[in-house]
């Protein structure tokens, strides 16, 4: 996982570069927002991968390319 500074600021993590204590922030990160999200599955993935704030600030699903650029 790759903490982003949202789940990195989990009291619990003292050292994000930690394996134990990254994995132990993003899923309880990841776990958490379905229910920020009402349910809707594709939107907490979407947070989780984009950050939450963008997907907020989108009102759903950013339109985000996943490709690497040329």
């Amino acid at each position: 996982m790759q903490l982003m500074p949202e789940a990195a600021q989990d009291p619990d993590v003292s050292d994000p570069f930690d394996p134990g204590q990254n994995v132990q922030a993003g899923a309880k990160y990841l776990k958490q927002l379905p229910d920020r999200y009402e349910g809707d599955v594709a939107e907490a993935l979407a947070a989780y991968n984009a950050r939450a704030s963008t997907a907020d600030q989108a009102g759903g699903i950013p339109d985000i390319s996943e490709r690497p650029a040329a």
